[in-house]
């Protein structure tokens, strides 16, 4: 199934005999951090906000993202939407408005549950 990152201080590094800002440190570079966005952006296609999104990803190096008010229906392909190095997962709103995305890094285990309900 691969690797799942580790969320918490690893417990194999013996510390009983570092000062206190070395085990901060040795802290610090064992944990894995994942960094979520959420935007609601009133369509994803208006103004270039699929690019403005990109860079913002890019700079902020976001693992998680996600969007509300995509105003998308079922004729845009998710590679019309996608971004680079992440799964995509959304659901569209039959009417004009809503519709949500979900942007997840791929290195991070995701998995569409849908049940087919509305």
């Amino acid at each position: 199934m691969g690797n799942i990152p580790k969320l918490h201080c690893r417990q194999d590094v013996d510390t009983s005999n570092i000062n206190e800002m070395e085990k901060i440190e040795i802290k610090y570079k064992t944990e894995t951090k994942i960094n979520f966005m959420y935007a609601n952006l009133r369509s994803i296609l208006n103004n270039n906000k699929r690019d403005e999104m990109q860079i913002l990803v890019n700079e902020q190096k976001i693992d998680v993202l996600g969007i509300t008010e995509s105003w998308l229906s079922e004729e845009k392909e998710n590679a019309e939407i996608g971004l680079p190095g992440f799964n995509l997962f959304r659901k569209d709103r039959k009417s004009r408005g809503g519709g949500v995305l979900l942007y997840i890094k791929e290195n991070l285990i995701s998995v569409d549950e849908n049940c087919g309900g509305d």
